[in-house]
């Protein structure tokens, strides 16, 4: 199994809270890939085109696991827990509708 990088960048203070905000990025397949989107990552900050990523439903949540896992396992594993995954969510979204 492979090893990736992790990047946590500190975006600055909630004016509201007054909290550290910060952010994560996962799966750089090595560090100079981490720096390289860190320095993205500060580009857009300061330049006031960063936007945080938000997810509006299940299935974009879903669909962000399943680029990370699927190439993290093998094939077998992926395929079993992804089925039951859909199933779960598919039962969810009965009951809450």
């Amino acid at each position: 199994m492979a090893k990736s990088v992790l990047l946590k960048f500190y975006l600055g203070t909630d004016s509201l809270t007054g909290k550290p905000l910060t952010t994560t990025r996962r799966g750089f397949k090595s560090r100079k890939e981490a720096q390289d989107a860190r320095k993205q990552l500060q580009l857009e900050l300061y330049s006031g085109t960063y936007k945080k990523q938000q997810y509006e439903m299940y299935q974009d949540i879903y669909n962000m696991w399943v680029e990370q896992y699927e190439n993290s396992v093998e094939e077998s594993t992926f395929v079993k827990l992804s089925v039951s995954l859909k199933i779960t969510f598919y039962l969810l979204w009965v009951l809450i509708s």
